[in-house]
């Protein structure tokens, strides 16, 4: 059995409105006898007469009138559907600027940009590095319409108005050590205070990461030995391999390390951060959404 046609129903409330064939044809810029066929296709999908001949004019027949009550609400509704559908196409257009962190890009970024350009190949997403510590301005200025950033509650991003953080997950920090380290050999958690007298590489103190690492060790008792102040992961972690110290990493941060000779640890009670979306209330919202809704999916 056939579908139900938008054409069909449309005619037959068109016919309700004219009252004869040859007026809904001049209406919908069809023959009569185009008409008539769709009529006809539309009376035997229902299986029941939609029109009876009263002298030499057709009129509804009950059924053909509650049909046409039924029909009127469907075509409202396919309306209402290809405006909505259309709304999304004309908003997933243009450009939408997103900021980003190093170690976002590679394993989280690049594939939800590629999917956005998939699903939406009049949008460009252009993506921009921006420092952590600067990315609120960044989208205050309107520099950006959106970028990824890392929440530390030790560290907090400042909150602004008119700017909205939304979040996207929470990852828990452990230490990377070298594959040779005595640290964490038995599998289990350590303590951070095992790492008292190891040697640190850590980001300035001047960052949010820098800050939120030296809060969570002094909350533990003491001041972390910083032997080399790096700020790349991917060098932090070379140095780690080296055997020459240690440094915290998330998992997202140790994917973007390749080489042999790194461990990673868990260790008890340390911290977390929550990488976090922050956007303009007025920028391309329905696009900023649905770049929200793929980074989820893709790091959770």
């Amino acid at each position: 059995m056939e579908d139900l046609s938008v054409t069909q129903l449309r005619t037959l409330v068109e016919f309700s409105k004219l009252g004869t064939l040859a007026k809904v044809a001049d209406s919908l810029g069809y023959t009569t006898g185009a008409i008539s066929q769709q009529l006809s296709a539309l009376e035997k999908r229902m299986g029941v007469p939609l029109l009876e001949r009263v002298g030499r004019r057709s009129r509804l027949t009950p059924a053909g009138t509650l049909l046409v009550q039924y029909a009127r609400r469907i075509l409202a509704l396919a309306q209402e559907t290809e405006t909505g559908v259309r709304e999304i196409a004309d908003a997933m257009a243009g450009t939408l600027r997103i900021g980003i962190f190093a170690t976002s890009a590679t394993h989280v970024v690049a594939p939800v940009t590629a999917r956005m350009r998939e699903l939406y190949p009049r949008l460009e997403v252009q993506l921009i590095e921006v420092p952590l510590e600067e990315v609120t301005l960044a989208v205050q200025r309107r520099d950006i319409d959106a970028s990824l950033a890392i929440n530390y509650s030790s560290a907090p991003i400042p909150r602004v108005e008119g700017l909205t953080l939304t979040s996207l997950t929470v990852e828990p920090f452990h230490l990377a050590v070298a594959a040779d380290s005595p640290y964490g050999r038995d599998g289990r958690p350590g303590h951070l205070e095992e790492f008292v007298d190891a040697h640190w590489i850590l980001t300035p103190g001047s960052t949010y990461f820098g800050q939120a690492i030296r809060a969570a060790c002094r909350r533990h008792g003491f001041e972390p030995n910083v032997v080399h102040d790096v700020t790349d992961t991917v060098s932090s972690l070379s140095i780690v391999a080296a055997g020459l110290a240690v440094t915290p990493v998330t998992d997202l941060m140790a994917e973007t390390f390749r080489g042999p000779g790194v461990r990673l640890v868990p260790v008890d009670h340390f911290f977390e951060r929550e990488i976090v979306l922050v956007h303009s209330d007025e920028s391309n919202r329905r696009a900023t959404m649905e770049f929200i809704a793929l980074l989820r999916q893709a790091l959770n």
